[in-house]
């Protein structure tokens, strides 16, 4: 034992390779720790740029939306703040790196619930309280009606014994129109489950046209067809509409 501790032969080389590993082990983690702080401080600038971009969008829509109300009170869709494509032409020559694309959308032919009661939150709005009440009764007019004509069809899903979502549908000749609907929130993603039977059910069914009135999503142009023309109802049309539909007898409706 005394003559192996007092032999030194071979200790430089075990003293360098170790030095050596040490030395690469720091400069890898040194590499490493300067390329993610690199990282961190391009994105932090590219995020920098691009939430100024979006706020000089916003800023632009807003600035348009403002001089539309001082031409009047009357909106169209053919107006300059319903083109997102006018809207967002000029941000390449704005901005060097990066661009905008800004979609203003109406939701004041929306169902407004906030606005059934006052700002104070203590009594009905009764103008807001009446179009929702008419709306509702217009709604179920409609519903029998189609029942009665043979046009209405009702399509539940059922997720361990749950209701997860329900859509009204109409059919008229070889076209197939979603008109409402509504998905429980405990279940999600059941609504793309319900508009792809949809889908399938006109095409096995060979149906020439199958549409949603729920509202924008993007299906058109994600499947590349043909978007529709959209229609302004004014109120002079939705009080005719409503009181030719109001002449409709109500009838029993059994699942």
């Amino acid at each position: 034992m005394g003559r192996f501790l007092r032999n030194s032969k071979g200790m430089a080389l075990i003293l360098t390779i170790l030095i050596i590993s040490l030395i690469v082990s720091l400069t890898l983690q040194f590499n490493t720790s300067m390329r993610s702080n690199l990282h961190a401080a391009s994105n932090l600038r590219d995020g920098i740029k691009l939430g100024y971009t979006a706020k000089s969008g916003f800023n632009y829509a807003l600035a348009v939306l403002l001089e539309d109300v001082s031409e009047g009170n009357v909106d169209s869709l053919h107006e300059a703040w319903a083109d997102p494509k006018a809207l967002s032409k000029n941000s390449d020559a704005q901005f060097d790196e990066g661009r905008f694309e800004v979609k203003v959308s109406d939701h004041s032919g929306r169902i407004q619930i906030n606005k059934l009661v006052t700002n104070d939150g203590r009594n009905y709005n009764n103008e807001q309280k009446d179009f929702l009440t008419r709306f509702l009764k217009s709604f179920e007019n409609l519903v029998i009606w189609l029942q009665k004509n043979g046009l209405l069809r009702v399509t539940t899903v059922i997720l361990g014994g749950n209701v997860a979502a329900v859509d009204i549908g109409a059919i008229f000749g070889s076209a197939y129109t979603v008109l409402a609907g509504g998905a429980h929130p405990d279940f999600p993603g059941v609504a793309k489950l319900i508009n792809f039977h949809h889908m399938e059910w006109a095409c096995s069914r060979r149906l020439e046209v199958i549409d949603f009135l729920c509202g924008d999503f993007g299906w058109k142009e994600r499947f590349h067809l043909t978007p529709r023309p959209l229609y302004l109802l004014n109120h002079s049309i939705a009080d005719s509409s409503f009181a030719a539909i109001a002449k409709f007898d109500p009838v029993s409706i059994h699942a």
